[in-house]
This record gives structure tokens, sequence and C-alpha cells, in this order.
């Protein structure tokens, strides 16, 4: 019994940080995580809305989906690209109602804060696969949270103004949605209009979930995200 207590109290005189080495992470767990992996940023608090203004498909569902308020965001940079996730839940995107981002080209964007960018059209991907020319920016939508039946991520048409874009420790960022449009990559049949919206958060890569490696080293061509 004294030394069951010995080794308590051993056990207790250990830092948490230091406890916490001992955890070893799944594959599956790992694979869970892969959107916040190694040069993710998490937003401290949630400061980000979108508003579906005029719905012409599933009327029910994206109703109830709007307004969209994402619990969890994220900045995630790779190769030369920054991926801005906006979801609903902290875990994968296929669980959330979503907004993501893909800046193909930050460094244009940073040149031209401010300004006005046009989403790139995702219809116009070469046999589903590359773009004919490098987007500046892409964009989808998904309702996977509010209507788990609706098994399809949308492509987000409209003017996207980045006034600050970072993915280093500290970075803020932050911009708005206008005239968004939602469009089924199936039938290329337009779902609503009128989607707006606006978004800012601070980046912190120190969280513990920012430990998952991504070695992913080639620029997204495919569907997002």
């Amino acid at each position: 019994m004294m030394e069951q207590r010995r080794s308590n109290l051993h056990l207790k005189a250990i830092p948490i940080m230091a406890r916490l080495h001992f955890w070893r992470p799944s594959l599956l767990t790992a694979c869970t995580c892969w959107l916040l992996l190694a040069g993710a940023g998490c937003a401290a608090s949630d400061d980000a809305e979108f508003t579906i203004g005029s719905v012409e498909r599933y009327e029910e569902c994206l109703t109830t989906a709007s307004p969209i308020r994402p619990k969890m965001l994220a900045a995630r940079e790779r190769v030369n690209t920054i991926g801005v996730f906006m979801q609903t839940d902290h875990r994968l995107p296929s669980v959330s109602d979503l907004v993501y981002l893909e800046v193909y080209q930050p460094k244009l964007v940073r040149s031209r804060l401010g300004e006005p960018f046009e989403l790139a059209d995702p219809l116009e991907l070469e046999d589903d696969e590359e773009f004919d020319e490098p987007p500046v920016i892409r964009g989808v939508i998904a309702f996977s949270e509010t209507c788990p039946e609706l098994k399809e991520t949308f492509a987000l048409r409209g003017t996207v103004v980045f006034n600050q874009l970072g993915a280093e420790n500290g970075a803020i960022v932050q911009g708005e949605l206008v005239d968004g449009v939602i469009v089924s990559t199936r039938d290329e049949n337009v779902v609503a209009r009128d989607v707006t919206g606006s978004w800012e958060f601070t980046v912190d890569t120190r969280r513990p979930n920012q430990y998952f490696p991504s070695y992913r080293e080639e620029i997204p061509r495919g569907p997002l995200p």
C-alpha cells in the first residue's frame, strides 16, 4: 500500500505537460485531426458568420442552416497556399457546416489587401482535376451538420475581400464574402444566392493538435477541402 501511495505521489509531481508525453495518438486519431495539422491556426474565439439570402433548392436545409456561425476557425499554410477553415464543429468537415477558402496566391492577395477577388469557378476544372490557369482563391460550402443526408460539397462563387491574411502564430485573418452564389457541382444548378459573410480571428499554432505533421507537398487541385 505504501509503495502504491508513493507511486501516486510521484505521478502527481510530474507536470501535466510531461505526463502528456506518455499519450500516443492512434492512427485513427491522427487522421481525424487532419485539418488541425502542424501549421494550422485555430481561432481563440468565434468571430464569423455567413447568411444565405435567397434559397432556390434544398430550402428546408439551407433555411435552417442560415446563419452559419462557425465555432472553429483555422488557417493552414501548405506549399504556397493557405487554407482557411470556418466550420461549426471542431471535428472533421464531414460532420460540420463548413465554409472553406483555398488561397492559391497568398502573395498576390497580401499585396492587394482590401481589394476584391472573384472566387474561381470549380466547374472550370479541366477533367475534374486541374484549372487551365492557377486561380487566386477558390471556395466551397457544405451543410453536413444541419443536413447530414445532403451528401454534397457545393461550389461557392462570389467576391472575397481579405483585409488581413496570415498563417503564422499571432497573425490575423480577416475578410468578407459578398454576392455569394452556391452552385451544385453535380448538375451545375444554382442552389442559393445572396450569400454574405465575414470572419476575423487570430492564428494560434501553439495548441496540442498542431503536433500532427502535414506532409502534403502538392498544390491542391481537385475537390475541396
